[in-house]
């Protein structure tokens, strides 16, 4: 299991850790999340958004399953796995881009 601290990571362990650095408090799970912060449009992110991807679960029905930090220039910052492991990688051409559903701002 993964969580949020220098042990590993996972991907909302990551964000909460990187949000609290800056002061700015966030809920600690990836679906409670994203009920917090401003909506976005997928289109109108830009660095420093926070970017929900999901998948359908057991029964077919479609889960927000991760989080990611925007970086611009169609980059992620994220915890692919729950481990240690934090990557950077280009969102196009990704299962990422395909899974994306949501963004939320929580910084000026």
């Amino acid at each position: 299991m993964g969580g949020n601290s220098s042990f590993g990571y996972d991907c909302s362990g990551l964000v909460h850790s990187l949000f609290a650095a800056v002061g700015i408090a966030l809920p600690r799970d990836a679906g409670d999340q994203l009920a917090s912060g401003t909506r976005v449009a997928l289109e109108a992110r830009r660095a420093g958004d926070l970017l929900y991807f999901e998948k359908p679960d057991a029964s077919g029905r479609p889960v927000v399953d991760h989080v990611g930090l925007y970086l611009g220039d169609d980059t992620l910052l994220h915890a692919p796995t729950n481990n240690a492991r934090v990557e950077r990688r280009r969102l196009s051409g990704s299962h990422y881009a395909e899974q994306l559903c949501a963004v939320r701002r929580h910084l000026d």
